[in-house]
C-alpha cells in the first residue's frame, strides 16, 4: 500500500510515497481534510450542507459522489482510508497514515497529563511538523460553514502550539540549555509576535546567557510591536522582569566577552554535566514557592563547581522574581557571629526603602543587635531595645525570632531563596540561627527555599555539621544535590564552547578533550584553570575570537606541557604576573576575605597610583574578581587560587603581612574577631591576648557561648602564668558562659507574652 502523509499546518500538502499530490478540485481536498481532522463519520447530508450550502438536494449529492470518487482516483490504493455508505462517509480508524496534527497532539496531552513528565522529544517533534498556520492560505468562497470551520481549528491549533513552545522554552531554562531555550523563544516570537510571553522568555535566556543588551534589545522589540500594532504597553510583569535585568549584578560571562581573548577563555564555559542538579533546583524552588519550604544542600570536592552551579540557578530565581539573599562564610580563621547571615540581611535592607513595613519596632529593635546600622536610620530604636530587656536566653530568642519574622515577611511579597556558600565554615551562632530559621519558617509555610553549599570533605569528617545536617532534615523537607566530576561529553562540550563550535576542527577537538580529560580528570576548576593557562601559553586565536584548538594541539606536541595538578595550573598562571601583582595577591590572601582597593595597597605596601596596573593585571587574568560589594569588591576567583598563594607566601611574609593587617583593621574598627586573627598570625601575644577577650565578650553577647569560650581559652593560652589577673578575669567569663549555658532551659520564657510586655513598655 503506498504511503500517505497529510501535512495541515502550513500550506496543505498530501503526499503519497513522498511526492505530493495535486487535487483535482478544492472541494476534494477540503473533503479530505475535513474528513481526517474530525476522525468521525458524517451523515452526507452533513457534508452536503457544509461543502455546498446553495445547491439543492438532487445537485449537492451528485457533487458529493463525484467529489468522492475524483478523490478515491487521486490517493489510489490510499483511499481504503476511507469508508463510504449510502448513508456516510468517514475514515477507517484502523488506516495507518502520516498526519502533523498528531504530533502536535500527542505533545499537548502529555503536557496536560499531570501524572507523568511530558517530553521535550515530543514537544520538539510538534515544533518540527508546524510549517505554518492551519490550511495556510486555503480557503472556499462558496462555503461560509467550512471556511468557519477552518478559523476555529486555525485558532485552535495556533494555541495549542503556543502552549508546545511555552513548555519547551520552559524545559531549557529550567535545565539551562540557553541555546535551545533562546532558539525556541525566538520560534515562540515568530509564532506569535504579539505574545508578551514569548518576549519574557527570550528576555530571562539571554540574560541568563550573559547577554543582557540583547535581553533588554528583546524588551525594546516586544515594547515596540505592542505599540504599532495594539497601542498597548507592556505588561507589569514585563516591564519588571526588565527592570531585574538592568538592575542586576554585572554577569560574569558579559563582562567575560568583553574582555581580550586570552582573559576570556575560561569564563565563557557552558554549564555542563550539571543538567539534572540545575533541575533538581527547579523544582526545590517550585515548591519552596507553592508554600512547603525546602533546603537544598549541594555538595562536592572543592572544585567541583557548586557554586557556579548555584550561581546559575539563582540567577534564574531572580529572573522568576523571587528575592535572592547571599551569604558566604570564609575559611580563613575569622569566625564572625552570625556572619553569613548578617551579611545577605544587610545587602538586603539596604535596599529595602522602608525596613518598618516589615516589621514592627520591637523586633528592628532586636535586628539592631546584629544590624546596628539600622539605629542610625531610626534612633528610636535604641529605647525600644532598652525597654525589652531579659534574661539572655530569652534575648537570644528574641533575636533569632526576629530574623525569622523579617524572613517572613520578606516571603511574603515573593519567594525568597536565601544562599549560603561554604557552609562547612559557619559559625555556631550561625548553625543555631539557621536552625531555628528553617524550624519557624516550615511551621509557617513560607515561600522560602534554603540552598547551601558544603564540600564534600567536611561533609564525611565534621562530624557536627552531620549531625546538624540531621537536625535540620527534622525541621524542613532537604534535598541534596551531589556534584560529581564531568564526563569525557562534558569535557568535550567545554572544549568545544571554548573553540567556537569550529566544525572544521573537529577531530581536533576530540583529540584535546581526550587528553584534557585525562589530564585533569574531569575535576572543573582544574579544567578551567588549564584552558586558561593553555590560552595564555600558545595564544592560538580561531575564528571570532575563538581558541585554535589545531593550534593548540600543535604546540602541545611541540613541547608545551599541561600541569599535573590544580596547584601547578595555578602556579604557572601567577608566573606571568609582576611583583606588585604578586604582593597583591599576598595582601588579598592574608586578609582572607572580600577587600577594597586601599586595603590592598595598605597591607601590601604598593603605592595605590603604582597598584593600578597591577590590579587591572591581576582582573584581566581572572586571579582576582569584582563582586556586587561596593564596600569591598575585590575578592579571589577562587578559594583554591587564594589557599596556594597565602601558601607560596611564606611564614616571613606571611607574618609582616598579618601584622600590616592588624593595623590597617585597627583603624577602620574592625570586629575584635578579625583583630585577633590578624594578631594571632602575626605573633602579637599581647594585642591577640586583647583581641580574642574582646572577641569572646563580643560573642558572648550575641549568645554564641560556644565560640566565646574557645576564644577565651585562647586567649588563657597566651597569658602568662605569673598574670594571675588577666587569667582570672578570662577565667571567670569562661565559667559564667558555662552556668548560663546549664540554666538555659531553666530561662525560658513566653515569646507572645514577652512581646506583649515589650508593646506595652514602649508605650508607657
Amino acid at each position: 500500500m503506498q504511503q500517505l502523509s497529510i501535512r495541515l499546518l502550513g500550506r496543505p500538502e498530501v503526499l503519497l510515497d513522498g511526492q505530493v499530490t495535486k487535487f483535482p478540485t478544492h472541494k476534494a481536498l477540503a473533503l479530505l481534510v475535513y474528513l481526517v481532522v474530525t476522525g468521525e463519520a458524517h451523515a452526507r447530508e452533513k457534508l452536503m450542507a457544509l461543502l455546498w450550502p446553495e445547491s439543492v438536494t438532487a445537485p449537492a449529492q451528485a457533487s458529493l459522489r463525484n467529489t468522492l470518487a475524483r478523490l478515491r482516483t487521486t490517493l489510489g490504493e490510499a483511499s481504503r482510508i476511507l469508508i463510504a455508505t449510502p448513508d456516510a462517509i468517514g475514515i477507517d480508524p484502523r488506516a495507518h497514515f502520516e498526519l502533523d496534527l498528531r504530533a502536535v497532539s500527542s505533545a499537548v496531552s502529555a503536557i496536560q497529563d499531570t501524572t507523568r513528565l511530558s517530553s521535550p522529544v515530543l514537544h520538539q517533534a510538534a515544533i518540527g511538523v508546524y510549517r505554518g498556520e492551519f490550511l495556510a492560505g486555503f480557503d472556499l468562497h462558496d462555503a461560509p460553514d467550512f471556511d468557519h470551520w477552518e478559523l476555529v481549528q486555525r485558532a485552535q491549533w495556533h494555541r495549542q502550539l503556543t502552549l508546545v513552545l511555552e513548555h519547551l522554552a520552559q524545559h531549557h531554562l529550567k535545565h539551562h540549555d540557553l541555546p535551545e531555550a533562546i532558539a525556541t523563544a525566538r520560534r515562540w516570537i515568530q509564532h506569535d509576535p504579539l505574545d508578551e510571553a514569548a518576549y519574557r522568555r527570550l528576555m530571562q535566556a539571554y540574560s541568563l546567557a550573559g547577554d543582557r543588551s540583547a535581553a533588554l534589545q528583546a524588551y525594546q522589540s516586544c515594547t515596540a510591536i505592542l505599540a504599532a500594532e495594539l497601542d498597548l504597553e507592556p505588561d507589569p510583569a514585563t516591564t519588571q522582569l526588565a527592570k531585574i535585568i538592568r538592575q542586576g549584578r554585572p554577569d560574569v560571562q558579559a563582562r567575560a566577552r568583553q574582555a581580550p581573548p586570552l582573559a576570556r577563555s575560561g569564563l565563557s564555559l557552558p554549564l555542563v554535566g550539571r543538567v539534572d542538579e540545575f533541575a533538581g533546583l527547579v523544582a526545590a524552588y517550585a515548591a519552596a514557592a507553592a508554600g512547603a519550604p525546602r533546603a537544598v544542600v549541594v555538595s562536592g570536592e572543592a572544585g567541583i563547581g557548586k557554586t557556579r552551579l548555584v550561581s546559575e540557578f539563582l540567577d534564574w530565581a531572580a529572573l522568576q522574581g523571587a528575592d535572592v539573599l547571599r551569604g558566604q562564610t570564609f575559611e580563613a580563621g575569622v569566625q564572625l557571629s552570625y556572619h553569613p547571615i548578617v551579611t545577605a540581611l544587610r545587602q538586603r535592607l539596604e535596599r529595602e526603602n522602608a525596613p518598618e513595613d516589615l516589621l514592627a519596632d520591637v523586633w528592628l529593635a532586636e535586628l539592631s543587635r546584629l544590624l546596628p546600622e539600622l539605629l542610625e536610620r531610626y534612633p528610636d530604636l535604641g529605647l525600644a531595645s532598652a525597654a525589652v530587656g531579659g534574661k539572655a536566653a530569652l534575648v537570644a530568642e528574641r533575636l533569632f525570632e526576629a530574623v525569622a519574622r523579617l524572613g517572613a515577611a520578606l516571603s511574603r511579597r515573593r519567594p525568597l531563596v536565601l544562599f549560603l556558600d561554604d557552609w562547612q565554615w559557619a559559625d555556631p551562632g550561625s548553625l543555631d540561627l539557621l536552625h531555628y530559621l528553617s524550624r519557624t519558617w516550615a511551621e509557617k509555610q513560607a515561600p522560602i527555599l534554603l540552598v547551601l553549599t558544603i564540600r564534600f570533605e567536611d561533609l564525611s569528617t565534621h562530624t557536627g555539621l552531620a549531625q546538624w545536617l540531621a537536625s535540620l532534615e527534622r525541621a524542613v523537607s532537604v534535598t541534596y544535590a551531589w556534584l560529581y566530576r564531568l564526563t569525557l561529553a562534558d569535557v568535550r562540550a567545554c572544549v568545544e564552547a571554548w573553540a567556537g563550535f569550529e566544525t572544521k576542527s573537529a577531530a581536533a577537538i576530540s583529540t584535546l578533550s581526550e587528553r584534557l580529560y585525562r589530564e585533569t580528570e574531569g575535576v572543573p576548576f582544574f579544567l578551567v584553570e588549564t584552558l586558561k593557562l593553555l590560552v595564555e601559553q600558545v595564544g592560538a586565536t580561531g575564528e571570532e575570537g575563538g581558541v585554535d584548538p589545531v593550534a593548540v594541539l600543535a604546540k602541545l606536541n611541540a613541547g608545551v606541557t599541561m600541569p599535573q595538578t590544580v596547584r601547578q595550573a595555578i602556579l604557572a598562571r601567577l608566573d606571568k604576573f609582576d611583583q606588585p601583582a604578586r604582593t597583591l595577591l599576598a595582601a588579598a590572601a592574608v586578609l582572607g576575605r572580600n577587600c577594597h582597593y586601599a586595603e590592598l595597597c595598605q597591607v601590601s605596601g604598593v603605592d595605590e597610583l603604582a597598584g593600578l596596573a597591577a590590579l587591572d593585571a591581576l582582573l584581566a587574568g581572572q586571579i582576582l574578581i569584582e563582586t556586587p560589594d561596593a564596600q569591598r569588591p575585590y575578592d579571589f576567583a577562587h578559594a583554591r587560587i587564594r589557599d596556594v598563594v597565602y601558601t607560596e607566601a611564606g611564614h616571613s611574609r606571611r607574618r609582616v603581612l598579618h601584622g600590616r593587617a592588624l593595623t590597617a583593621l585597627e583603624q577602620a574598627a574592625a570586629p575584635p574577631a578579625e583583630l585577633a586573627y590578624h594578631a594571632e598570625r602575626a605573633e602579637l601575644n599581647e594585642k591577640a591576648r586583647h583581641y580574642l577577650q574582646l572577641a569572646g565578650d563580643a560573642a558572648r553577647d550575641a549568645f554564641e557561648n560556644t565560640l566565646a569560650i574557645d576564644y577565651y581559652e585562647r586567649a588563657l593560652a597566651l597569658t602568662p602564668l605569673e598574670d594571675t589577673t588577666g587569667r582570672y578575669q578570662l577565667l571567670l567569663r569562661r565559667q559564667d558562659i558555662h552556668h548560663l549555658h546549664a540554666n538555659r532551659q531553666a530561662q525560658q520564657a513566653d515569646l507572645l507574652e514577652l512581646e506583649r510586655q515589650a508593646i506595652a513598655a514602649l508605650r508607657s
